[in-house]
């Protein structure tokens, strides 16, 4: 109930920019409990300072509220006019490290700089000029990661207040399968519709060159199996192929057998990486969308962009 106010609130009061520079208008001060201490302490003084007319004591508690004043206000400067640049977020594969890199550009020295990220990254003493900072989260599922507002605070010069701000560096990027191993599906698996599609494999592998026959194992292709050689007593075979003379494949999510359809994405997404290495030009079929055969960086990409944004 109160969450959602108070998001809307800070959208308003911390508008999202690759770009933040720290004032007073997104600098919020609290006391911590050093500092709740500190004024108890101080005003019980008063209160017996003033009871028994104890002009030593009145001045004390005067010179411990003056202090804790100016500790509010070198809290305050201790953020205040820091610039914070953050550059784009590089996409990942799924399970792996979120990386931003944050440009720090700050005109004096500043002291207990903390960032909420994954790690709590601790910046005991920032110099000034211009410093890189890298924080670090884990990408979860597949998809579109928005970077959460960030939350960084500090308690210099003595604790006893803390000074925190929310920053919003409007980014985002895209979360790719976790690549899943699936070698048998390296040559291709065919374009799903196709006439070829009733897995006539001799016709199928025409552009190879047939290397020997293995054991069947749970996963591989049923396309691949040499039927003519299954007897009553002989286990499954499968032909194996050297890679395609054409250095042209098509993978098609409607072959790729796995137990769940994250997994069918995860060995799609291992298949295209390494058509990429290996110098074939691939093409990509989920459902009714496909990408044709083609090769180079550009298209990888694509592919992989495909992949993550799959339903």
């Amino acid at each position: 109930m109160i969450k959602q106010p108070f998001n809307r609130w800070l959208k308003q009061r911390f508008p999202k920019n690759a770009s933040q520079q720290l004032n007073k208008r997104n600098i919020f001060i609290l006391p911590s409990r050093a500092g709740i201490a500190y004024l108890l302490i101080t005003f019980a003084i008063f209160l017996l300072a003033t009871n028994y007319e104890n002009n030593l004591s009145l001045l004390l508690s005067y010179w411990l509220i003056s202090v804790w004043i100016i500790i509010l206000y070198l809290s305050y400067f201790n953020l205040s006019g820091l610039h914070c640049q953050a550059k784009a977020i590089q996409a990942v594969h799924a399970h792996d490290k979120i990386q931003l890199d944050i440009h720090l550009n700050s005109t004096k020295l500043r002291f207990d700089l903390n960032w909420q990220d994954e790690a709590q990254t601790h910046i005991k003493q920032l110099k000034p000029n211009l410093q890189l900072l890298k924080l670090n989260w884990t990408a979860p599922s597949r998809g579109v990661w928005q970077l959460p507002r960030i939350k960084l605070f500090s308690q210099a010069p003595l604790g006893l207040f803390t000074a925190f701000s929310y920053l919003d560096f409007n980014q985002q990027t895209l979360i790719y399968p976790k690549p899943l191993a699936c070698p048998e599906y390296l040559a291709g698996t065919g374009k799903a519709g196709d006439k070829s599609d009733n897995y006539n494999i001799d016709h199928k592998m025409s552009g190879y060159d047939f290397q020997g026959l293995k054991n069947y194992q749970a996963g591989d292709a049923l396309s691949r199996v040499a039927w003519k050689r299954i007897t009553i007593n002989q286990n499954w075979q499968i032909k194996q192929f050297d890679q395609p003379q054409s250095s042209q494949v098509w993978y098609a999510i409607q072959h790729i057998s796995a137990q769940t359809h994250e997994d069918k994405l995860r060995k799609l997404t291992w298949l295209i990486i390494q058509a990429e290495a290996q110098g074939y030009q691939y093409g990509l079929q989920l459902n009714h969308t496909e990408l044709p055969p083609a090769q180079g960086p550009d298209h990888l990409t694509q592919c992989l962009i495909l992949l993550a944004k799959h339903p």
